[in-house]
């Protein structure tokens, strides 16, 4: 995922990427509302997520996932 998220591996997500992402993911998921969350990751309105707040973000919003596969998801 962090490959095609970030191909030119800044160490960020954009957050249009992110959207889309997710969208594509979970057919069927308010687009409108996943900006509107997303948008909260993205603390200096920059358009990019920092890995470290998203990773934040899966691990205290209900969204568990072992070390492991954090890593797989982020390479």
């Amino acid at each position: 995922m962090k490959s095609q998220l970030d191909p030119e591996n800044k160490g960020v997500i954009p957050l249009q990427s992110m959207i889309d992402y997710i969208v594509n993911f979970l057919s069927g998921y308010d687009k409108d509302l996943l900006l509107n969350a997303l948008k909260r990751l993205d603390g200096d309105s920059d358009g990019f997520i920092p890995y470290e707040d998203f990773e934040y973000f899966m691990k205290n919003y209900g969204i568990e996932l072992p070390e492991k596969e954090m890593n797989i998801l982020l390479k």
